[in-house]
């Protein structure tokens, strides 16, 4: 098998996925025995370049059309181990929407690092 026919077949175009987190660690003066440990400020992330055809985080939906018989075809993004890769960042006070909830932004910080 050539090099080139081993490039095919992987599903990624790079060999190396980098994702870095920015922590910050605050201590209460009132209170310095409370410490929850450090928040998460920002993340950078890597854009995984995918194979066109291997990109496992997209499931290809084909739909045929009853009433024109027309096939229609979309992509939808699946569950996969690989949106680990997607970067959340966490709302700060200056740019927190109404219906943000505090609750599900640990959450989903919480099981992006530790899973």
């Amino acid at each position: 098998m050539s090099s080139s026919e081993i490039h095919q077949l992987t599903p990624v175009v790079e060999r190396a996925i980098v994702e870095q987190y920015f922590l910050e660690i605050k201590l209460g003066q009132e209170d310095l025995f409370n410490f929850d440990g450090p928040s998460v400020v920002r993340a950078v992330g890597y854009t995984i370049q995918w194979n066109l055809v291997k990109n496992i985080t997209k499931k290809v939906v084909k739909k045929l059309e009853k009433s024109t018989s027309a096939l229609e075809i979309y992509h939808k993004y699946a569950d996969s181990s690989f949106n680990f890769f997607d970067i959340f960042i966490a709302p700060t006070e200056d740019h927190k929407n109404e219906g943000d909830d505090d609750d599900d932004s640990h959450d989903l910080i919480r099981a992006d690092l530790y899973s």
